[in-house]
């Protein structure tokens, strides 16, 4: 485990003249290589921000104390280290991995620890000291305490060596010019060679070979570094991108849908487990083997693999190992932490290796097989647990040793070779890190991040696995979900660097003053790889609504190619298009978040589970040129055939449909029959019919719950004077108790007033009076209906 050092850059709790003692918490050893050193910088109590590209640095020197208990120049030898930003991992945490440069010789450090901006600025030092341990105690001797003209030479010799400033030829030079010194000073060649081979016994002056091997061995070092520099630089950062490859559709509640753990077993060969959804047995799914590339399926089976989240392959034994991952809302919790062996060739389940008495794990969420260790990876989001080939614990990485917290999301880990990917953070992003078996832990790469669609179309969703190639491929598999509607698994392809060339959707178009609409098609489709155009469909109106989110192309259009009976039309953050169905139908429709959406018309032939509606629309400004719903009033789960909350709605009924009307507004061109406002804060622009009774003393029949929520009554009144058959257009504003309602209307030279006085309270109190004028005589229809509507027109 690695110890975190905490220092603060405001209250040190140390004199101003002592030394940091670190040695409790670190400490070196000669020979260590890249040894992780984790300090914690504060300022007043609060995490350190690192502003201005400020960055680690170590310096002092190695050695022996001296009479103050420090090691200088004279005693120790300098040492140096200045950090990257890559060395800042978060939180106020810098993570420096030392050179075996720091440690050249058993004895102390004792030197300055802080943190220098860009220009190499000291902004704040702390005075620290540790052991550093001998390892191989032939490999250093002490300096003679005395120095002399060939002496001074030889320390510059391996000074440049060290530092790699110096080159055979300045050695060569330096020797001729001590030989000529020397000669001048009357020492003759005897003497001189002598005096030559008691300074290379006495204090390790390197011979040609010798100095030929350790230039050598710095060279391939160095070598090692600079490709370390370049991979860095390549892998920099930046957002990194996927080419789609195609998608696989499954219905939900039909078939096992629901994408999770995904490996592939080399070249293209992938597969993948689908997760049963509702109303199927959530503790079963199928394991799918198929070409990543072309989509041909090769091999299926049913398994009892639960939520199946992640699974990888071991190529030393030729099976797929499977981490269950058993959801927690089952009440068999037998499985959380086993992993099942799966034959590839047949995908049944050969073994479970039971890691109960072995993980502190309360679940496997995910699972890695690192070959070139030969060693197993299962993991949660807090903890990392590595098992050798027989499944005997070797240690644990902790996150919140590694990076100073726990992720809060995580899918799981990915591992090929010693790269391990960490797919978390966030659900588009994938750490990098490199296993150091040998030292237990972990050294990070990079990070990658995905922008949020691939090619300008085709969104990123949430990364389920990876699969790698034997070429240097890495295909990811990827699900799509819009809440509650799932069933589409997209699979990318990119390169070890995460950036691969794309050349985008031909339909995508690049925004403009004046932008053209760009269509969109949804059909029966059995291609691959849809992109959406009419030759090419997508293959599920989820794919489409995905899709259509792009914010590359500013106004779509998406027009239906047939009837889709199965699926629903399910809009979300959808914005600024027009839906085309040309009189195909849909299942249902679920509109949420979405603004400007057009509909030249929309039939449904069900009802979506979502909250049992034909359509449910919510938060959203859309309009229904056309509107036409199936019968689902003798379906008990459903009572309202369309749902409206907070939303603006332009909905031409041609159903007589069951509305229910929350906190929005709605118009129509017609009349609504069955439209239930519930508050005063719901507006209907267009008329409700309350209903038509032909005598008065009917007129609860006109009733409705609502009533009182409406701001305006109107009733047409037919009457039938002397054989004179004739109306009343008559509209008051709804009134506590009674709405009075008067009108006239003049008929062959003769004025009639109408007196329609409606008690919604007491229906029974209703009247309906008809009076000729000017004389106000009192007429008795022969015959009349009214019809009444209520509107907040």
């Amino acid at each position: 485990m690695i110890s975190t050092i905490t220092l603060d850059t405001y209250k040190q709790q140390i004199g101003s003249g002592d030394a940091f003692n670190l040695s409790d918490s670190f400490n070196g050893r000669v020979g260590d290589e890249q040894v992780p050193l984790v300090v914690h910088f504060k300022e007043r109590g609060l995490a350190h921000r690192f502003e201005d590209g400020l960055v680690p640095f170590l310096t002092g020197f190695v050695g022996s104390l001296d009479e103050n208990n420090q090691v200088t120049a004279d005693t120790g030898e300098a040492v140096s280290y200045v950090g990257t930003s890559d060395d800042i991992i978060g939180l106020g945490r810098v993570k420096m991995n030392l050179p075996g440069t720091m440690f050249p010789q058993e004895g102390y450090f004792y030197g300055f620890l802080g943190l220098q901006n860009a220009a190499g600025k000291r902004v704040t030092t702390f005075n620290v000291w540790f052991h550093v341990y001998n390892d191989n105690p032939d490999m250093f001797i002490n300096k003679a305490p005395f120095r002399t003209e060939l002496q001074k030479f030889l320390d510059e010799l391996q000074g440049r060596i060290n530092d790699a400033d110096g080159t055979l030829n300045d050695w060569k030079q330096k020797v001729s010019d001590l030989f000529t010194k020397l000669s001048n000073q009357g020492v003759d060649t005897q003497t001189l060679l002598t005096t030559l081979e008691q300074q290379i016994k006495a204090d390790g002056l390197l011979t040609q070979g010798a100095l030929d091997k350790a230039l050598s061995k710095f060279e391939d070092h160095f070598a090692s570094l600079q490709s370390k520099v370049d991979a860095s630089v390549a892998s920099a950062t930046t957002y990194a991108n996927m080419r789609r490859l195609g998608q696989k559709y499954r219905v939900q509640g039909s078939v096992a849908s629901n994408g999770q753990g995904f490996t592939g077993l080399g070249n293209t060969t992938v597969v993948q487990y689908f997760q049963n959804s509702y109303p199927l047995d959530l503790r079963y799914g199928t394991l799918v083997k198929f070409n990543v590339e072309t989509g041909t399926e090769i091999l299926s089976n049913e398994i009892m693999g639960y939520h199946g989240n992640s699974m990888t392959y071991n190529a030393t034994d030729g099976y797929i190992y499977f981490a269950m991952a058993e959801d927690a809302t089952n009440t068999d919790e037998a499985h959380k932490t086993k992993v099942l062996q799966i034959n590839p060739a047949t995908l049944t389940v050969k073994d479970t290796i039971d890691l109960t008495n072995k993980t502190a794990l309360p679940l496997i969420h995910s699972i890695g097989y690192d070959s070139a260790d030969n060693c197993f990876i299962v993991a949660d989001n807090k903890t990392m647990e590595f098992y050798d080939s027989s499944w005997d614990l070797q240690f644990t990485v902790k996150w919140s040793d590694l990076i100073g917290y726990d992720p809060w999301y995580m899918q799981g880990v990915q591992v090929h070779g010693t790269d391990l990917y960490w797919i978390g953070g966030r659900k588009s992003q994938i750490w990098a890190y490199t296993i150091d078996y040998a030292n237990k832990t972990l050294v990070y790469r990079t990070t990658y991040t995905f922008d949020d669609f691939q090619e300008d179309l085709y969104p990123t969703g949430e990364i389920e696995g990876m699969a790698f190639n034997d070429n240097g491929k890495i295909y990811l598999s990827s699900s799509i979900n819009i809440d509650k509607w799932g069933g589409l698994t997209q699979f990318y392809e990119t390169n070890h660097n995460f950036k691969i060339p794309v050349s985008g959707s031909m339909l995508v178009s690049i925004q403009n003053a004046d932008p053209d609409t760009i269509d969109f098609c949804v059909g029966n489709n059995s291609a691959y790889n849809p992109d959406g155009t009419a030759s090419n469909p997508f293959a599920s109106l989820l794919e489409a609504s995905v899709c259509l989110r792009t914010p590359s192309t500013p106004v779509k259009q998406l027009t239906l190619l047939n009837d889709m009976p199965e699926e629903t039309l399910a809009l979300v953050n959808v914005n600024n298009i027009m839906v085309k169905t040309q009189g195909f139908s849909v299942k249902a429709a679920v509109i949420l978040s979405c603004n400007n959406i057009y509909f030249d018309q929309l039939k449904v032939g069900g009802y979506s589970k979502y909250k049992m509606n034909a359509l449910y629309v919510f938060n959203s400004n859309i309009r229904f040129n056309g509107w036409q719903c199936a019968d689902l009033s003798t379906n008990t789960d459903v009572t309202e055939d369309v749902h409206i909350e907070r939303s603006q709605v332009y909905l031409q009924d041609n159903s007589k449909s069951r509305i229910g009307l929350y906190n929005s507004t709605m118009d129509s061109a017609g009349s609504t029959y069955h439209l239930v406002k519930q508050n005063v804060m719901a507006k209907l622009l267009s008329n409700q019919v309350l209903g038509t009774i032909s005598d008065v003393k009917n007129a609860s029949q006109l009733a409705a719950k609502d009533f009182s929520y409406y701001a305006n009554m109107n009733a047409t009144i037919s009457v039938n004077i002397a054989g004179t058959q004739f109306d009343f257009n008559l509209s008051a504003p709804i009134t506590p108790g009674t709405v009075n309602l008067i009108g006239y209307t003049e008929v062959q030279g003769t004025i009639y007033m109408c007196a329609f006085h409606y008690a919604y309270m007491v229906p029974a109190n209703s009247t309906l009076e008809i009076y000729s004028l000017p004389a106000f005589t009192k007429v008795t229809p022969v015959s009349y209906s009214i019809t009444a509507t209520v509107s907040d027109e």
